[in-house]
């Protein structure tokens, strides 16, 4: 061996011996799915949809994906296993080359509007997600159906939801706003909506009044879930996150 290779070789050995040397090493990434927010969802005709993706750290600190080009949509019939295209709209940034971390998860959102699954068949569906880095997410099953007679407090908070979700990404923020306050002369104290709601006029960027909506939402959480053991993380941060803003704003 050359003196040259001799002494890098003894060079590389001491800094790996020296204390607390570490070696960055590249990280990968998996993949999430849900749809209507959940990952065992009923689909009813005639509500809008909403099918997102996440890449998610996985090992190592850090990793990198192209984002969200690369990743693709596969649905079925749980019946035949036959192909099946639904109409479904990325709403997504510009396509890059992304990090993903412990605090950074990028995500891409699909969409179907209410018109569109209308007419969509009834039945059962599984749906995957694939990413040429990420991988596979898992398989979720999907039932297709009319929507029920009569609709439960959830059921009516999830239809809220994603009416105005839709309308924020397709129409204007203040129709988004407006659904979202209809549903609270019905019901004042629905977390989910408050929480929604809060998100929403952050974006607008009306921080006292995001922030009012998101200690409402805390306190809602504190009234009908008085035998819980932990507080609610995301809404605290959301809180906190909110008063930050605020006084810099």
């Amino acid at each position: 061996m050359m003196l040259s290779q001799r002494l890098f070789v003894k060079s590389v050995l001491l800094v790996s011996m020296l204390p607390g040397a570490v070696w960055a090493q590249a990280g990968t990434a998996s993949l999430s799915l849900s749809v209507n927010g959940t990952t065992e969802a009923v689909v009813y005709r005639g509500w809008p949809l909403q099918v997102e993706a996440r890449a998610l750290l996985d090992e190592g600190e850090t990793a990198e994906v192209q984002w969200p080009s690369a990743v693709h949509l596969t649905i079925r019939n749980s019946t035949n296993g036959a192909a099946v295209v639904w109409p479904l709209q990325m709403i997504a940034n510009a396509d890059e080359l992304v990090v993903v971390s412990g605090d950074r998860s990028p995500g891409a959102l699909w969409i179907l509007g209410a018109d569109a699954t209308a007419v969509m068949s009834p039945g059962e569906y599984t749906i995957q997600a694939d990413h040429p880095a990420a991988g596979r997410s898992r398989l979720l099953m999907i039932s297709v159906g009319n929507e029920p007679a009569e609709l439960s407090r959830e059921q009516l908070s999830l239809k809220a939801r994603l009416r105005s979700r839709y309308e924020e990404l397709t129409g204007t923020r203040e129709a988004a706003l407006q659904i979202l306050n209809d549903r609270l002369v019905d019901v004042p104290d629905d977390i989910g909506v408050l929480g929604q709601k809060a998100d929403l006029l952050g974006d607008m960027e009306q921080f006292a009044e995001a922030l009012s909506s998101a200690q409402l939402a805390v306190r809602a959480f504190a009234d009908q879930f008085k035998d819980v053991t932990h507080p609610p993380f995301g809404l605290l941060r959301r809180v906190r996150m909110l008063q930050g803003k605020l006084e810099a704003f």
